[in-house]
Protein backbone atom coordinates (compact mmCIF):
# COMPACT_ATOMS: atom_id res chain seq x y z
CA UNK A 1 0.00 0.00 0.00
CA UNK A 2 3.17 2.47 0.68
CA UNK A 3 4.67 1.76 -2.55
CA UNK A 4 1.60 3.05 -4.23
CA UNK A 5 0.91 6.05 -2.45
CA UNK A 6 4.63 6.70 -3.40
CA UNK A 7 4.31 6.32 -7.23
CA UNK A 8 1.10 8.37 -7.07
CA UNK A 9 2.78 10.87 -4.91
CA UNK A 10 5.45 10.69 -7.48
CA UNK A 11 3.32 11.52 -10.37
CA UNK A 12 1.53 14.44 -9.02
CA UNK A 13 4.39 15.97 -7.96
CA UNK A 14 6.14 15.71 -11.54
CA UNK A 15 2.46 16.93 -12.88
CA UNK A 16 2.76 20.08 -10.63
CA UNK A 17 6.49 20.78 -11.50
CA UNK A 18 5.52 21.18 -15.33
CA UNK A 19 7.60 17.61 -16.02
CA UNK A 20 4.76 15.08 -17.94
CA UNK A 21 6.01 11.53 -17.97
CA UNK A 22 4.24 11.35 -21.45
CA UNK A 23 6.23 14.00 -23.06
CA UNK A 24 8.56 12.65 -26.11
CA UNK A 25 11.71 14.33 -27.71
CA UNK A 26 12.80 13.79 -31.63
CA UNK A 27 14.08 15.19 -34.88
CA UNK A 28 12.40 17.28 -37.29
CA UNK A 29 12.00 15.55 -40.77
CA UNK A 30 9.01 17.93 -42.11
CA UNK A 31 7.48 21.11 -41.82
CA UNK A 32 3.58 21.09 -42.58
CA UNK A 33 1.35 24.26 -42.35
CA UNK A 34 1.25 24.75 -38.57
CA UNK A 35 2.58 21.62 -37.98
CA UNK A 36 5.53 19.30 -37.99
CA UNK A 37 6.73 15.75 -38.59
CA UNK A 38 8.74 14.15 -35.67
CA UNK A 39 11.13 11.09 -35.70
CA UNK A 40 11.00 9.95 -32.44
CA UNK A 41 13.75 6.86 -32.36
CA UNK A 42 14.51 4.12 -29.71
CA UNK A 43 16.96 1.33 -28.69
CA UNK A 44 16.00 -1.71 -26.90
CA UNK A 45 17.81 -5.12 -26.39
CA UNK A 46 15.98 -8.31 -28.16
CA UNK A 47 15.40 -10.77 -25.00
CA UNK A 48 16.44 -13.57 -26.70
CA UNK A 49 19.70 -12.40 -28.32
CA UNK A 50 20.84 -9.46 -26.79
CA UNK A 51 21.31 -7.39 -30.17
CA UNK A 52 20.21 -3.80 -30.00
CA UNK A 53 17.85 -2.64 -32.20
CA UNK A 54 16.57 0.86 -33.17
CA UNK A 55 12.93 1.20 -33.84
CA UNK A 56 11.54 4.82 -34.90
CA UNK A 57 7.99 6.23 -34.84
CA UNK A 58 6.56 9.26 -36.76
CA UNK A 59 4.18 12.03 -35.03
CA UNK A 60 2.06 14.63 -36.31
CA UNK A 61 2.81 17.69 -34.15
CA UNK A 62 1.21 21.02 -34.34
CA UNK A 63 3.40 23.87 -34.10
CA UNK A 64 2.06 27.47 -33.74
CA UNK A 65 5.74 29.06 -34.39
CA UNK A 66 6.95 28.41 -37.61
CA UNK A 67 10.60 28.72 -36.22
CA UNK A 68 11.52 25.42 -36.87
CA UNK A 69 13.95 23.79 -39.11
CA UNK A 70 14.67 20.45 -40.39
CA UNK A 71 16.94 18.21 -38.06
CA UNK A 72 15.60 20.54 -34.97
CA UNK A 73 15.22 18.42 -31.63
CA UNK A 74 12.16 19.27 -30.28
CA UNK A 75 10.33 18.05 -26.95
CA UNK A 76 6.67 17.66 -27.29
CA UNK A 77 3.77 16.49 -25.13
CA UNK A 78 0.02 15.45 -25.71
CA UNK A 79 -3.22 17.27 -25.85
CA UNK A 80 -6.57 17.23 -27.31
CA UNK A 81 -7.35 16.11 -30.65
CA UNK A 82 -6.51 18.87 -33.14
CA UNK A 83 -7.30 16.97 -36.37
CA UNK A 84 -7.49 13.38 -37.37
CA UNK A 85 -3.50 12.90 -36.62
CA UNK A 86 -2.66 15.85 -34.50
CA UNK A 87 -2.88 14.87 -30.87
CA UNK A 88 0.45 16.66 -29.71
CA UNK A 89 1.76 19.72 -29.46
CA UNK A 90 5.51 21.77 -29.25
CA UNK A 91 6.37 22.03 -25.94
CA UNK A 92 9.08 24.20 -26.09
Amino acid sequence: MNVVVYIIDLFFSLSMSGLSIHCLSGKVIALLEKAVKVRVERFFRHRLYGKIIKVHKEYIVHSDSNDLKLGDTVDFKPCAPRSKRKKWIVQN
